[in-house]
């Protein structure tokens, strides 16, 4: 869209929506699956009906072979209906990174929302892309790692956490170094000390806190 604010409301929609992409093809393999056990009730009890006029070990070779077809129908369904859902949630995902390289400054705000509730834990595309943007050459999509890193739940981003930092934290642009400020503060007000992520917040702060510039000093003193 041409037009910012569709493109900020497509980025809200990508969170406030995602639960319905993702889960909906389960739903409908649930419901279907559930219609074929439902199905293959009735014919159990016609079968059963008319076992009276037939020989005992026929049906039950029968009735065997019928729910061995049945299981096999039933997981080729739920695997398609998964594949399905990982399929529609790449597609939010790429969406969400396109918006996060948005010219206009308040849509690229609202997709880090929308992608770091779209990040799945253990993924390792997910972090190399974070990873990506906190080493790009433009500070601006470096300040976008440091606010992804401030709203993405950190089991998401737990095995590159202490490298995102050591990146973030050396940036030579003080307004990347803000964006870490503000991120870790925040990660901080919310954060148990049993985390095992606990030492590397607090290890954070105290370096900016001597940080050579003033306005990364006050973000964090603030």
């Amino acid at each position: 869209y041409s037009e910012w604010r569709m493109r900020l409301k497509v980025s809200e929609q990508l969170r406030y929506c995602c639960d319905i992409f993702v889960s909906s093809n389960e739903t409908d393999d649930d419901e279907e699956i559930q219609s074929d056990s439902n199905n293959n009730s009735e014919i159990q009890i016609n079968n059963g009906d008319e076992s009276q006029n037939n020989n005992n070990k026929e049906n039950q070779t029968n009735s065997s072979n019928c729910e061995s077809s049945d299981k096999s129908d039933n997981t080729e369904k739920v695997n398609k209906g998964e594949s399905i859902a990982k399929q529609n949630l790449e597609i939010l995902k790429n969406s969400a990174k396109e918006l996060l390289l948005d010219p206009v400054s308040v849509v690229r705000k609202d997709a880090v929302l929308s992608y770091a509730y779209l990040m799945e834990k253990d993924n390792e595309s997910d972090q190399k892309f974070v990873l990506d943007l906190a080493k790009s050459d433009k500070y601006t999509e470096r300040e976008i790692a440091a606010s992804i890193f401030e709203f993405v739940d950190l089991e998401k981003i737990n095995g590159i956490i202490n490298i995102l930092l050591n990146i973030l934290l050396n940036d030579k642009v003080a307004n990347v170094r803000i964006s870490v400020a503000n991120a870790v503060m925040s990660i901080a007000s919310v954060l148990p000390e049993s985390n095992e992520n606990h030492h590397l917040i607090t290890e954070a702060i105290e370096k900016l806190k001597k940080d050579s510039d003033l306005d990364v000093r006050s973000a964090i003193l603030n």
